[in-house]
């Protein structure tokens, strides 16, 4: 079967448009819940946030990618899929869910060392639970190419979960201890699964019972089988939840070494992992739907040994983030202020706000490059990256907030450089997409630009005083990069807009 980017292309920009609609209707909350609750509440609820992902990751993470390749294959019915999915489930998930719930007191005394964190830890477990049950179901529509189940699926959990949260934050406001209100909060997002899993079991109640064509035998397919070929999938992912979960606990011992009280570092944490991080990371949902495109598109170039278009799909990755993610920061950074001030009710956070912006370049292209490096057999190259980012996060964790009057600078500019290392490291390591054995001059100073070009912005600030004057060459000095780095597909695009009027 030949390789076709435009089909691949038709698929990115549903995903994308759906991913953009949910994340966008996830950030309404975030802009009414820090006044409505106040920011220690989020911060406790944000929390438990990385142990979720992590377990998630640990016992959903390889298990829906195996049996899509199975039902792909036709190597599995959906009655035995099902089944399958069913004994994970009792087996592996009671199990951890049990465990889990011994282990709560302890992780939360010894290692966040904040005895209310254990009311919104309660509900993690039930929510890993729901998505371990229709695991089996996400696994089938993702083999069988029924993806606007998925798409149902997912929006109907956003807006549950939204309608839920900002009700919460009207209710509960701050007239409650802020444990029960980090509680309710969590119990939003087990509502919303809820409703994604009857919506999985209502789309394939009555495929269970169907007649497949199946190549060889389902018997075959035990759950020692499923767990070996889970893994690989499962390490990959693991290590960036296991980072993510390590840094959480990580940021609050480097902060309290600082001085910075258990309060005020709840708030922080909460300022940043439900509102900064997540508006910056809203071009994001894009690249990301760019790297799942990426990541068929290379399978089938290998198969199909048609290099050519992928290598432009690559290198469309990269104009994707200076489409996206440049004009979505830089409007972020001109107008910080009133940000902040709409979002808390002050200016306290601009400063963070901009230094988060400076390194948003990674957020866009991260995703593309790490699935390259998936799809073509070198997943444990992104792991790596992922881990040796971790690290470099963490050691300028104990430095760098000496440095600044405000210790959240010096965590902000330790994330920021292990994101950009991640980023580099991925870029280089997937060179041989890029239309070469090495990386063309032209691509490297667009990364370079890339990078550049917020901090140039942030320049113009005390250069030119009003916003009118920074954006007119803002935009200026955009429209030229645009035009040098990209005048050959402007020109193709050109050309064929006069075609297709010549031929009407």
């Amino acid at each position: 079967m030949s390789f076709r980017a435009q089909t691949i292309w038709k698929g990115t920009i549903g995903l994308g448009l759906a991913s953009v609609f949910c994340r966008f209707i996830g950030m309404v909350p975030r802009f009414y819940l820090p006044r409505l609750i106040g920011l220690e509440a989020i911060g406790l609820y944000q929390m438990s946030y990385p142990l979720l992902l992590l377990l998630l990751t640990l016992l959903c993470g390889g298990f829906p990618m195996v049996l899509a390749r199975w039902t792909g294959q036709q190597m599995i019915s959906t009655q035995d899929a099902v089944k399958l999915g069913s004994k994970w489930t009792s087996r592996i998930g009671l199990g951890c869910i049990i465990t889990f719930f011994i282990s709560v007191p302890w992780i939360v005394t010894n290692l966040y060392h904040d005895h209310r964190l254990i009311w919104p830890m309660l509900i993690v477990p039930w929510i890993v639970y729901l998505v371990m049950a229709s695991s089996a179901w996400r696994g089938l529509a993702l083999g069988k190419g029924q993806l606007t189940t998925g798409a149902l699926a997912q929006t109907a959990e956003a807006l549950l979960r939204v309608c839920i949260s900002l009700w919460i934050g009207y209710e509960f406001g701050k007239q409650y201890p802020i444990e029960w209100t980090a509680c309710a909060l969590m119990g939003s997002v087990f509502v919303g699964e809820a409703a994604s899993f009857l919506i999985w079991k209502f789309k394939f109640k009555q495929q269970h019972n169907q007649n497949e064509k199946i190549n060889g035998s389902s018997a075959q397919l035990s759950m020692k089988k499923l767990f070996k070929e889970s893994l690989p999938f499962t390490a990959q992912k693991v290590a960036g939840a296991l980072a993510f979960w390590a840094e959480s606990i990580w940021i609050l011992y480097c902060l309290a070494s600082f001085g910075v009280s258990h309060v005020a570092i709840l708030s922080g944490y909460g300022v940043i992992q439900a509102t900064l991080l997540p508006l910056i990371m809203f071009p994001g949902s894009i690249s990301l739907s760019v790297a799942t495109g990426l990541f068929s598109a290379i399978a089938q170039a290998k198969e199909d040994e048609s290099k050519i278009e992928v290598v432009r799909m690559v290198r469309q990755s990269l104009a994707i983030s200076w489409w996206t993610s440049i004009p979505f920061h830089t409007v972020m950074l001109l107008f910080t202020a009133p940000i902040c001030a709409a979002i808390y009710g002050n200016q306290s956070y601009v400063q963070w706000m901009i230094m988060l912006l400076m390194f948003g370049f990674n957020v866009s292209l991260q995703s593309p490059l790490q699935n390259i490096l998936q799809a073509d057999g070198r997943a444990s190259f992104a792991m790596w990256n992922t881990i040796t980012g971790s690290i470099i996060k963490m050691m300028c964790m104990l430095v760098l907030p000496k440095l600044f009057d405000d210790p959240w600078i010096g965590i902000i500019l330790s994330m920021g450089i292990g994101m950009t290392w991640t980023t580099a490291c991925a870029f280089w390591q997937t060179r041989g997409w890029w239309g070469g054995k090495d990386i063309h001059p032209t691509d490297l100073i667009k990364l370079i630009s890339g990078y550049a070009f917020l901090p140039f912005a942030w320049t113009l600030t005390d250069a030119f005083g009003t916003v009118y004057n920074r954006s007119m060459i803002i935009i200026l000095v955009y429209t030229i990069l645009m035009i040098v780095f990209y005048r050959g597909w402007l020109k193709q695009k050109i050309r064929l807009l006069k075609e297709k009027r010549l031929s009407t």
